[in-house]
């Protein structure tokens, strides 16, 4: 594993004091009532040395998810599944020059016991040039591999293997549950699909740092 540092700060949200390390999606009926939650967001996505108005749409959703297919339980006809918590972001914004749109879905399971990780990533990224394609499936419940595919030459078609690192696209899905279940302190972890792809960063981990701080309602 290559030892890069990566600067992003994954998270540092909401006031720890007050939350048991209870999972809020496990118990709360608004989760399994056979509902969505959908947001949309208004965005400034910077590329090209600058910022850009778009528009993100954001959508939670429970669902049964077969565990050794990585699919949707749609027949019940197989005993590997279990509840998640799905979280799809759809973005969507103009440069000036091209348009871009960012698809990416992530598949987190609820039991944070059993399935500590998330099970699945897909993302894709279109604009004018041509599309990308990123994928990361859960692995011997520590590993992740990944399926890459790039119209760049550099890039182009690429299956490997990223080992004991922490996704930051379920960062949303596990504050869902509760903002305590996230892992803190130093960490290995997996930049964003769409960032990989909109930075062309190399498929592995990266060093860096999470913390949870009190959230005082005046930043942000």
């Amino acid at each position: 594993m290559k030892k890069l540092k990566y600067s992003l700060i994954i998270y540092s949200f909401f006031a720890v004091t007050a939350f048991a390390q209870k999972n809020n999606v496990a118990t709360n009926s608004y989760w399994s009532e056979g509902k969505a939650e959908v947001n949309v967001y208004e965005v400034s996505q910077n590329r090209y040395q600058e910022n850009h108005p778009g528009q993100l749409i954001s959508i939670f959703v429970t669902e049964d998810f077969l565990t050794d297919k990585q699919v949707k339980n749609e027949y019940y006809t197989n005993e590997q599944t279990t509840w998640i918590l799905k979280n799809i972001q759809l973005k969507k914004f103009t440069t000036g020059v091209y348009d871009y749109s960012l698809f990416n879905s992530v598949f987190t399971p609820i039991d944070r016991t059993k399935f500590p990780k998330s099970l699945k990533v897909s993302a894709s990224s279109q604009e004018w040039c041509g599309t990308m394609y990123t994928q990361f499936n859960l692995i011997f419940n520590t590993d992740y591999k990944v399926e890459h595919r790039s119209y760049f030459e550099k890039e182009g078609d690429i299956t490997t293997r990223i080992r004991r690192s922490f996704l930051e696209d379920e960062v949303f899905n596990v504050l869902r549950m509760n903002p305590l279940l996230l892992p803190t302190g130093r960490l290995q972890f997996i930049p964003s699909a769409n960032y990989i792809q909109l930075k062309h960063l190399p498929l592995q981990s990266f060093e860096g740092a999470a913390s949870l701080t009190s959230y005082n309602k005046k930043r942000y």
